[in-house]
Order: C-alpha cells, then sequence, then structure tokens
C-alpha cells in the first residue's frame, strides 16, 4: 500500500502548487508520481535517468533515482526513503533529467511537508526497528553538529529542540502553497514558527520563538549559510 501524491514539474516553468504532508512515522509508503513537463508539455524521457535532490530542514539533502513509467508523457515515480521525511518541517525538491553524461535539465522546486508521528523511541516494542535506526542516527548528527558550534550549547539546545519537535504541528500556506510550520503551546498559542522563502538558487529560512525572529539564507549550490 502506498500513499501516492501526484506532482507536475516544469523544467521551464514554476512548478504547480502541492500540498502535500506526510507522517515522520510513515516508513516505504510515500510514493511521488511525478508529471516532468517542458513549457506545459509532457518530455520525454526516452534514454533518460531521473533522479529527485531534497533539501530537509536541516539542510542535509536526499538524493534518489526515479523509475520512468512512461517515457513518451515524461511520467516517472519514486518511494521516499526514510531519510526524506525523518524529521518534521518542510522540505524542498527539484528534479533532474539526465541526458547522457553530460546534459541535465533541472525542473523547478516543489515542497511538502512532514509532521511528527505519535511513535517515538520510547515506544519501540510498536515500531519498525529500521525506523528507530534511523531516528537515532539522525538525532546524533544533530547533537555532532550543535557540539562543533559550541559544545556549551549542546544540552541546552538539544532539550529545547525536543520539546518542540513534540509539540502539534501545523502547517502554514501561503497562496495555496506550503511555506512553513507552526509549533503549538497546550492552549494553541504558537511557540515557534519556520517559514521559508524559495529563490532559483537559494533559501531563506526565518524562525520564530517567543516573539524573537532569525532568518538564516543557504545557498543551495554550495550548501553554505548565512545570518541575514
Amino acid at each position: 500500500m502506498f500513499k501516492n501524491f501526484p506532482v507536475i514539474v516544469d523544467t521551464v516553468q514554476k512548478s504547480k502548487l502541492n500540498n502535500i504532508v506526510v507522517n515522520s512515522n510513515d516508513l516505504k509508503t510515500i510514493k511521488l508520481s511525478l508529471t516532468i513537463n517542458q513549457s506545459t508539455k509532457p518530455i520525454d524521457l526516452t534514454g533518460a535517468t531521473v533522479r529527485i535532490a531534497i533539501v530537509k530542514p536541516d539542510k542535509k539533502t536526499v538524493f534518489q533515482d526515479c523509475t520512468i513509467t512512461d517515457p513518451t508523457t515524461g511520467s516517472c515515480e519514486v518511494v521516499l526513503d526514510t531519510q526524506a521525511f525523518i524529521i518534521s518541517g518542510v522540505y524542498i525538491a527539484e528534479v533532474m533529467i539526465y541526458y547522457g553524461a553530460d546534459t541535465v535539465a533541472v525542473t523547478g522546486r516543489f515542497s511538502y511537508s512532514v509532521s511528527s508521528g505519535i511513535l517515538d523511541n520510547s515506544t519501540v516494542e510498536s515500531t519498525n526497528e529500521w525506523q528507530s535506526i534511523t531516528k537515532a542516527i539522525a538525532d546524533a548528527e544533530g547533537i555532532l553538529i550543535e557540539a562543533q558550534s559550541g559544545l556549551e550549547n549542546v544540552t541546552e539546545q538539544f532539550a529545547e529542540n525536543v520539546t518542540y519537535m513534540q509539540m502539534p504541528q501545523r502547517p502554514t500556506f501561503t497562496n495555496g502553497e506550503i511555506d512553513g510550520m507552526e509549533y503549538l503551546n497546550p492552549d494553541g498559542s504558537v511557540f515557534r514558527k519556520e517559514s521559508y522563502e524559495f529563490g532559483k538558487d537559494f533559501v531563506i529560512e526565518r524562525v520564530t520563538v517567543n516573539g524573537v525572529t532569525n532568518s538564516f539564507k543557504y545557498n543551495l549550490k554550495t550548501l553554505e549559510m548565512e545570518v541575514v
């Protein structure tokens, strides 16, 4: 059984809006059925290789091969790996079409949102073993990154992350497109808000906690970050 999400992307025009929300506890069930156009007409994928590149909320990248299902209509599909939805937040994706060794066409970007599942490591007996392992690895990687930026802040920051990641969440929309995530206090007020602005080669992330906003700009080519 799959959760099938149709996605239309275009190599020339902006991708159509996709209100996709999945759960971090899904496993091998998230399928994207991709239709690749060029100026609104299906692109011929005969002899091509198609891959999807995804930037996670922690700014790490997931890269997967897609299966071409009908080359003449630009149709292909991909079942997302666990790393493509393991943490909550907004994910940014684009599709890359390879013709031979030196020709690549890249589509416009689209986004999808991941909400945290109820089950966590405290209920490991009820979870898939691999899902628990990958989540533990992601948690460990997050701790390591924080340690490199300042060991004295690791414990405090990690505790804060665990707190807000377990809060109720709701995606936010602009013109029908997912552009962020809110983390809610028990009374329904917003504790933390993450919003994203997508450029051609960059993403600006704005994080607001208790009314204080910090903005970060990520270069999608170099994966470098600067405070803005």
